[in-house]
């Protein structure tokens, strides 16, 4: 008798059909970083590489996507043990176990003639059999099969509308952590030029805030020298990102607002982007959008932090964030955190912080005044109107409080940009004033937490900051608002398959993942989600185009529709106190506000004292809760006032029953400077109003501190004042 043993023998590379770009082809590695950190090195300090010459493109390659152009590799090493008698076996394999397999496939005699077919997973397809049959289902019998044999199903990624990016991460396993990297192999494949598809090592690891909690993750990668993926933007770079766009199902909003802000000269960087589909550990995962990371390089961002080790007037990119943890500071009342390099002397980086803190606290202050001259010395006006214009059209929801970045040149002005996150725009948030409605303007408002944003709203009251809205707008409505829409349309029926591919691998469609309004989330398919974008923006380019070209667009007075713009006063002794009283809220710098309970939805302490009228601290006040604040330098208050908030006619128990106000030189030390234990009788149940009152006791403080006691129910104020 014989004993056959089949052997797959062909061993193929990890990507033996990326025929572009080899290894050889990319540029000698730098310096390695160290997995699990960021890199430290200010990309500025960096060699630039040399643009290497791409490979000619071999005119015979078959399209992505053909049946003859394979990205998975066409067999692999498998062996297979038939039975030792004189039956004559048939077996079946696959090139790739992770993207399908068959139906029928263990051995079995070529007598029974059983009925096989080859099953592809999501995202793959079948190619053919390694024998040449293009026919998925086969039945082999004694009269095809003389000898023991092993039919292999060929797969290979079912490339539809867009290029693949395939990771496989060195533990096989889904990447589980934001701080940490891990290794993994990098793969770009089925590209429009052959020459664009490469593969490489890489570190990987997660990334976002609320979008790190959705099923589909969103992925930071670092590769080991600088590439430009598909040769989307104009220099290469390390760090890419791969966003998820989980709570935007047209999964286009961050790409054109970031094409948007690409076509506005006063954006010095805007993020290139490209739609791909990708295959996480051979799984398909979906239509990710891979994009430029906001950073400081010399491809992104380009600010001189050189002298970071030992110097203040340095280089420095900020971001706006209400989650801002790490170099971290508050300024005009609003968190930010720093993304540039620090000292890693700890003192310096100190007087780092107090540094940038003390600079973008100044700069509002000086935009507060409205004096242009003096605005001009700090700040770049161009980049505040044109990073204004992309934020209103798209009605940003988080404009106010996360991902509004900034930087400020060595020695230079304060700019503004580049943009960021975008997914809750253009219709498709209701969580906040009119966000949802194309009519009306949202960062322009003193909308708090949620909508508007200081940096615009504070000089739209200005009638020389309208008019170089207005002006602006005329300039580049033709060339880069107005043709968004058509290209909404153009790439959401270019990608369509894919596009609608993601939400096979995601049952999202007709959910609300975040805060989509009932529109969206009737839609069932994907045509209705790009179509309803690029309507939306059609309408929403219209209404603006009104607003900024109506006759009295520069002395209008911006509503918000039913709240207030201005604080009322609770009598005439309130109003007199304000108008002869100096407010040290206002007038003296705070440098630090720290409570003890977060607010509700980003409504927390800082509030108070934004001099925004429609913000607020909003809390739940379970026994005592505190918060305290200090200035940059003493003052010597007779009179204190709280301003309700927006909703304290329909909820005036969110009153404080009980407070006690205190002060302090040393922050150990408190003097109790008043008490109130009936402060539902003496503030009413009225919206948007100041009421004063007297202190029990005076003297001059740098530090003070508020405590709430309301019977475990929540508390709620719009400001406080200090008034002296």
């Amino acid at each position: 008798m014989k004993r056959f043993a089949a052997f797959l023998l062909a061993l193929l590379f990890f990507v033996s059909g990326c025929t572009g770009i080899t290894e050889s082809q990319l540029p000698t590695p730098e310096k390695e970083e160290q997995p699990g950190t960021e890199p430290s090195e200010p990309e500025s300090d960096e060699p630039e590489e040399p643009e290497e010459e791409a490979a000619p493109a071999d005119e015979q390659l078959p399209p992505a996507g053909s049946a003859d152009r394979l990205y998975l590799p066409e067999t692999a090493a498998k062996e297979i043990r038939f039975p030792d008698d004189e039956a004559v076996y048939v077996a079946y394999a696959v090139n790739d176990e992770r993207a399908g397999k068959v139906r029928g496939a263990d051995p079995h005699p070529v007598t029974e003639s059983k009925r096989v077919e080859a099953l592809p997973e999501l995202g793959y397809r079948f190619v053919r059999w390694s024998d040449g049959s293009t026919d998925p289902v086969r039945m082999d019998t004694a009269d095809t099969v003389a000898e023991n044999t092993v039919f292999t199903a060929i797969f290979d990624y079912d490339v539809l509308d867009m290029p693949i990016v395939a990771i496989d991460t060195e533990t096989g396993r889904d990447v589980t952590s934001k701080t940490e990297f891990i290794g993994a192999k990098f793969r770009l494949c089925a590209a429009e030029d052959p020459r664009e598809e490469f593969e490489s090592e890489i570190q990987i690891r997660g990334r976002g805030n609320n979008a790190w909690g959705y099923s589909k993750k969103p992925y930071k990668l670092r590769f080991p020298v600088k590439v430009n993926p598909l040769g989307i933007a104009e220099k290469k770079d390390k760090v890419w990102v791969l966003l998820a766009n989980v709570s935007d199902q047209s999964m286009l909003r961050n790409k054109v607002c970031y094409d948007l802000s690409r076509g506005l000269d006063g954006i010095a960087f805007a993020p290139a982007s490209r739609s791909v589909e990708v295959y996480l550990n051979g799984k398909y995962h979906g239509v990710y959008l891979l994009a430029e990371e906001i950073r400081d390089s010399e491809a992104r961002v380009v600010i001189d932090t050189a002298a970071c080790e030992t110097d203040t007037d340095i280089g420095y990119l900020v971001e706006m964030s209400s989650y801002a943890s790490v170099d971290r500071f508050t300024a005009a009342s609003r968190p930010y955190m720093v993304h540039s390099d620090l000292s890693s002397d700890a003192k310096i980086k100190k007087k780092q912080m107090q540094y940038i803190e003390d600079f973008i606290t100044k700069c509002y202050a000086v935009l507060k005044t409205g004096e242009r001259a003096e605005i001009e010395k700090l700040m770049d006006l161009d980049s505040l109107v044109d990073t204004y214009l992309v934020e209103e059209f798209g009605k940003n929801f988080d404009t106010g409080h996360d991902s509004y970045y900034l930087y400020k040149e060595k020695g230079g002005k304060l700019f503004f940009g580049p943009i960021w996150d975008f997914d809750l725009t253009l219709g498709n948030a209701d969580l906040s004033g009119n966000a949802a409605s194309y009519e009306g303007l949202f960062t322009a408002l003193t909308l708090g937490a949620d909508g508007g944003n200081p940096w615009y709203y504070t000089p739209m009251k200005f009638e020389w900051f309208r008019k170089m809205v207005a002006d602006r707008w005329n300039e580049v409505k033709e060339t880069v608002f107005k043709t968004m829409p058509e290209d909404v349309r153009k790439e959401g029926a270019a990608g369509n398959r894919s596009y609608s591919r993601n939400f096979e691998r995601w049952a999202i469609l007709g959910t609300r993942q975040h805060s989509e309004p009932k529109i969206i989330q009737s839609f069932r398919s994907y045509k209705q989600h790009y179509e309803y974008l690029a309507e939306w923006s059609e309408n929403r380019y219209a209404w603006l185009d009104k607003l900024f070209n109506a006759p009295d667009f520069l002395t209008m007075k911006l509503s918000l529709g039913g709240t207030a713009d201005e604080a009322d006063y609770a009598d005439d002794l309130a109003r007199a106190a304000f108008a002869e009283k100096k407010d040290f809220v206002t007038a003296v710098r705070i440098t630090d506000v720290d409570y003890d309970v977060e607010g509700y939805n980003n409504e927390n302490g800082e509030n108070l004292f934004d001099g925004v009228v429609n913000s607020k601290y909003c809390f739940p006040c379970e026994g005592t809760c505190e918060i305290e604040f200090t200035f940059g330098e003493a003052v010597s208050p007779t009179q204190y006032a709280f301003q309700t908030a927006n909703d304290t006619a329909n909820y005036s128990e969110r009153n404080a029953k009980h407070w006690k106000i205190f002060g302090s030189n040393d922050g150990k030390n408190w003097d109790e400077l008043a008490r109130v234990d009936d402060g539902r009788t003496r503030l009413k149940a009225v919206n948007f109003t100041w009421f004063v009152f007297d202190f029990d006791r005076t003297g001059t403080y740098t530090h003070y501190k508020i405590q709430f006691r309301n019977d475990n129910q929540i508390v709620q104020f719009g400001g406080f004042a200090l008034l002296g």
